[in-house]
């Protein structure tokens, strides 16, 4: 009887020290599950009312974001709007032979794009971000969107060379 309960006790104390061996090497990145990842909160947009500018460099403020846009521009506003109940910026400029709708942020893109147009991929890019282009009748359409906002750019020439090149007259106005 005592051999069996020294047979316990000594197997007890045996399976202890591989326990505590066994815990004392286990590595600490192994434990650890997935690391948490916490984004910071996108602040939502304070209310602007509608600001008109043919100033480039206003309409970049009013959006809180850079904007492409000619250097010359005939009318242009920023608007307060919605989607799905968020609050939304809108940005409608226009100079000769070309207009720009746009929206901030960039996950309310549904509502700059043109509906009834079928946009395919272009191939090139605008100011770095890659372009989708659309037409109907009498306009190109090129749409982008940056990590804040995604525009629609409507050109109006029947030429894609002349389309493009006026294209090439934007630049990012912060």
């Amino acid at each position: 009887m005592v051999k069996r309960i020294a047979s316990i006790a000594l197997s007890l104390i045996l399976m202890g020290v591989f326990y505590v061996y066994a815990v004392l090497r286990e590595d600490e990145n192994t434990k650890q599950t997935e690391k948490w990842v916490v984004a910071d909160e996108a602040v939502p947009l304070a209310p602007i009312g509608l600001v008109e500018s043919t100033q480039a460099k206003q309409l970049a403020l009013a959006m809180g974001t850079a904007v492409p846009l000619p250097a010359a521009l005939s009318s242009g506003s920023v608007q307060d709007s919605s989607y799905h109940g968020y609050a939304v910026r809108m940005l409608e400029a226009s100079a000769p032979g070309i207009s720009i709708r746009g929206v901030r942020p960039s996950s309310a893109a549904p509502m700059v794009r043109g509906g009834g147009i079928t946009y395919e991929p272009s191939g090139s890019a605008l100011l770095g971000y890659p372009l989708i282009i659309g037409r109907d009748a009498d306009s190109f359409y090129y749409f982008l969107v940056t990590e804040e906002a995604a525009y629609e750019i409507r050109t109006m020439p029947a030429d894609e060379q002349i389309s493009l090149a006026l294209l090439s007259t934007l630049q990012m106005v912060k």
